[in-house]
């Protein structure tokens, strides 16, 4: 339990030393450092989201985390514009660490309140001392849809949908910005949708359907038409949005399942920067045309073969078994 408060703690007084720093490498070496921990960080609080919520409703508990998760760096943009946007950088740092200390001790507070429920006196059927951890075929292909789910992901909010909007169609800066709000807006909520879908008809139902929606708007972007591929992009957003949270939810079920919610999202992470190599390797280094060929598709397709395959394994699989 002192794992996410420390993490926490220690990346707010590594902020500390933004200002201190006079070259680009010394602060990419600081943003390592405060991502690394954050990565130790998250699996964690995920682990004990799902574990403290009652038996029917860790979907949606789960999914209300990634919710508010989507809300609140918009709100630290908004905060950070208002009242910090001509501030000194020593003061917005200082500001961030406050808040940094200020979520240690609440994931301090949180971590207590969960190991004590989810102790193995209570008779839950998931411990946070694991002890002996089981080998599962589920785990890997969970994995790969994490994989499929990070490239999907890091290219349907990437830069590219701006370049393809403006290429195909021609659209003002401000046309394309109040679609990708809207495309924005669709896939926070979309998190908040998962859970429901989760808790009321079961974790294979959802992955089989988001899966089926994720290859639907797929092939809608890769039609020449402004609706269409608005409509595409749309749909693959809220596919993708949905199925961040349902893993998370699988990846409980398994056997080890803290170990499996840090596998997740690490492989997620993997597959968001292939994602974004693959559009700098298609777009600059090996110089595709936009109006050439059809990017997304191209692009997109790997990414969606691994989620579409591994939720049709892990459907069959579990079917079958």
């Amino acid at each position: 339990k002192l794992v996410p408060s420390f993490s926490l703690a220690l990346n707010g007084f590594l902020t500390l030393l933004y200002p201190m720093a006079s070259w680009w490498y010394e602060v990419s070496i600081i943003s390592f450092l405060q991502g690394a921990l954050m990565g130790l960080t998250w699996p964690l609080i995920q682990y004990l989201v799902m574990a403290i919520a009652p038996r029917g409703s860790k979907g949606r508990a789960i999914s209300s985390y990634f919710f508010v998760g989507s809300l609140a760096g918009p709100a630290g943009d908004a905060i950070y514009g208002t009242f910090f946007g001509t501030a000194a950088v020593a003061s917005v740092v200082v500001v961030s660490l406050s808040f940094y200390v200020l979520s240690a001790v609440l994931a301090y507070i949180g971590s207590s309140l969960a190991t004590r429920e989810v102790s193995p006196s209570k008779g839950d059927e998931k411990s946070v001392n694991l002890g002996e951890r089981e080998s599962d075929w589920r785990l890997p292909w969970l994995l790969v849809l994490g994989l499929g789910m990070g490239g999907v992901g890091s290219i349907i909010g990437s830069s590219l949908i701006y370049i393809l909007l403006r290429e195909w169609f021609y659209l003002s800066r401000g046309a394309v910005a109040y679609v990708l709000s809207i495309i924005g807006g669709f896939t926070v909520g979309s998190r908040l949708l998962s859970g429901y879908l989760v808790d009321r008809y079961g974790l294979r139902a959802t992955l089989r359907s988001l899966a089926s929606l994720l290859a639907v708007g797929i092939v809608l972007v890769g039609v020449k038409e402004l609706l269409t591929v608005i409509t595409g992009l749309l749909i693959t957003s809220i596919a993708v949005g949905a199925l961040i949270p349902a893993s998370r939810t699988y990846a409980y079920q398994l056997p080890d399942p803290a170990g499996a919610v840090g596998k997740l999202n690490s492989l997620g992470n993997v597959g968001t920067v292939l994602g974004l190599l693959a559009i700098g390797a298609g777009m600059d280094m090996l110089k595709l045309p936009v109006r050439w060929i059809t990017p997304i598709i191209v692009f997109l397709m790997p990414f969606a073969a691994l989620v579409v395959v591994s939720s049709i394994r892990l459907y069959f699989g579990e079917r079958a078994s």
